[in-house]
């Protein structure tokens, strides 16, 4: 984010530009400053996109055939794809390619991510090589849809590494998200005039409006930003990508490799933000993955210590956990806390990845303390004591209700493993720990209910109370079912989760919401109650005069 003078400087660059640069050098130019100042605007107005769960796998001359086989069998049982390419800038010369990200999507918003480092390929004479193409082969068939921010044509100059032929990439059914995410905008979002507007505080976000013209494509950072109202950053456009990322190609220093895990998330959130696209535009059902809370996708798995993948939210191990303990609930926002930065130290990733464990592990134990009809009698007398969401203005003050939860040890993996496989080796719960199982459960139930359409307001001002946020969304007749506000204990940020009732209504109220709740206007909403308070006040005074 650029500082007040940075900002000022580069306005300043653009409003005063020399005239003795000219032509395309101009262009330029002004390009790179309008660039930097769109960025710093996305910043502030936007929290940081934030991936669903993955798993992300290297493609190089390290990665073993078993590896390659895994994912092989992937691309077979998947049906669809998000793809992106990254090049490397040179000098008055064609740009040079250098990786291929491509997202395999599975169900319960989870995905691998598998980057592809062609400057770093096995020999053409390896027998991981010819598995590397097989790969492409099953990418390339025409029943799997292949979503692309752009054409399929940047392709092309990856053809000459021999990997697929141009023949494979025109024959494959690829789909232009792009295009497609500009038809979107233009029919959900036509031009609003204020005149016409019930409300003044929304505001017309047409193409025209934003400053996106009518024969422009989209940008992927926009669409992000307009659609799922995240900034996703693209600073790193042009960095090397040719110098090898994974960790395992070269010996590198500390520095090395934090230089290197920013260019990988740069280059794996191009395809997950697309991911999130096209769930939120509704391309890719994900109604199921929204029902089946906790279904688990199933995960590859590699053999001879292979360290050319990585899963996401947990630590990078050659001794990998069972499918059992990776699922992303749709709904975990509510639980676990939403500002935590996914990508941060690998104890950090642990403690997160523990947590949802222990969550489907409560899960599998209710199923099998619900085979016992006579203790969940004496469960079920006990319902009156479940925790109740937005139903009582005074009781939802508190920041969290988790609060009340009884915090458990962390859970080894490995523990993990074996006591799922053999539950036998249980103790016994008592009637107070299954009814806490019980009513979590139920309370797991209620809010996924409440928030099926849900959408988020991140970094509001911590002193709104609940009362005082639900008489603002009444105000703005905004119809909510549930209303909810989390503290991040890393970041101490407050995110409110507001559940609406009425799908179609969802966009409409991301956007009647998007300027309340934020420090100004907690203090111009302290400013009207104390002018009404005070109104109120000298108006009883005269009237007993």
């Amino acid at each position: 984010m650029l500082s007040v003078n940075e900002h000022k400087k580069i306005k300043w660059q653009l409003d005063n530009i020399p005239e003795s640069i000219k032509g395309k050098p101009r262009q330029n130019l002004r390009t790179t400053l309008k660039k930097k100042l769109h960025e710093h605007e996305l910043i502030s107005r936007f929290a940081p996109f934030e991936p669903y769960l993955y798993q992300q796998f290297f493609i190089n001359r390290n990665t073993n055939a078993q590896t390659l086989h895994n994912i092989i069998e992937a691309v077979k049982n998947a049906t669809s794809f998000t793809l992106d390419t990254e090049s490397v800038c040179v000098y008055k010369k064609p740009n040079k390619p250098a990786l291929i990200q491509l997202q395999i999507i599975q169900e319960n918003l989870f995905s691998y991510i598998i980057l592809i480092e062609v400057c770093h390929l096995p020999h053409p004479d390896e027998h991981t090589f010819k598995l590397i193409q097989r790969l492409f082969e099953y990418l390339f068939e025409s029943s799997k849809n292949i979503y692309i921010w752009g054409s399929i044509n940047e392709l092309e100059k990856f053809s000459k590494f021999n990997l697929f032929s141009l023949d494979q990439i025109y024959l494959s059914n690829n789909i232009n998200l792009q295009n497609r995410f500009k038809n979107y905008w233009h029919e959900h979002h036509p031009h609003q005039s204020t005149l016409l507007s019930t409300n003044n505080d929304i505001s017309c976000i047409c193409e025209q409006c934003l400053d996106i013209q009518l024969n422009n494509p989209w940008s992927l950072q926009d669409a992000v930003a307009y659609q799922l109202h995240k900034w996703l950053d693209k600073r790193y456009t042009c960095s090397t990508f040719d110098i090898g990322l994974d960790s395992t190609l070269f010996h590198r220093n500390s520095n090395e490799l934090e230089h290197r895990n920013v260019m990988i998330n740069y280059a794996v959130n191009d395809c997950l933000s697309m991911h999130q696209l096209l769930i939120d535009m509704q391309i890719i059902d994900n109604e199921q993955q929204a029902i089946e809370l906790f279904q688990q996708p199933e995960l590859i798995t590699s053999i001879d210590h292979d360290s050319s993948f990585q899963i996401v939210a947990a630590t990078s191990s050659t001794n990998i956990p069972s499918l059992q303990q990776y699922t992303r609930a749709p709904y975990d926002n509510i639980l676990f806390d939403d500002d935590q930065e996914q990508r941060t130290s690998p104890q950090q990733r642990t403690i997160l990845l523990n947590e949802r464990q222990q969550l489907s592990n409560t899960t599998t134990t209710l199923e099998q303390i619900s085979d016992d009809d006579n203790e969940l009698e004496q469960i079920s007398d006990d319902d009156n004591e479940l925790e109740q969401i937005s139903d009582d203005d005074n009781e939802l003050e508190q920041i969290s209700d988790d609060e009340n939860i009884p915090q458990t040890p962390q859970i080894n993996l490995s523990h993990t493993i074996h006591s799922s496989n053999n539950p036998t080796n249980l103790a016994p719960l008592t009637i107070d720990e299954k009814r806490k199982i019980h009513n979590r459960s139920c309370t797991l139930k209620q809010r996924k209910k409440l928030y099926r359409h849900e959408f988020i307001r991140r970094g509001i001002d911590n002193r709104f109370s609940i009362s005082q946020i639900k008489q603002i969304l009444r105000a703005h007749k905004i119809n909510f079912l549930a209303i909810n506000k989390a503290t991040s204990s890393t970041t101490n940020r407050t995110s409110l989760y507001i559940g609406i009732e009425n799908r179609t209504l969802l966009s409409q109220a991301e956007h009647a919401t998007r300027h309340l709740f934020t420090t100004a206007h907690y203090n111009e909403f302290r400013y009207q109650q104390r002018e009404l308070h005070s109104n109120n006040y000298r108006h009883h005074h005269r009237s007993h005069k």
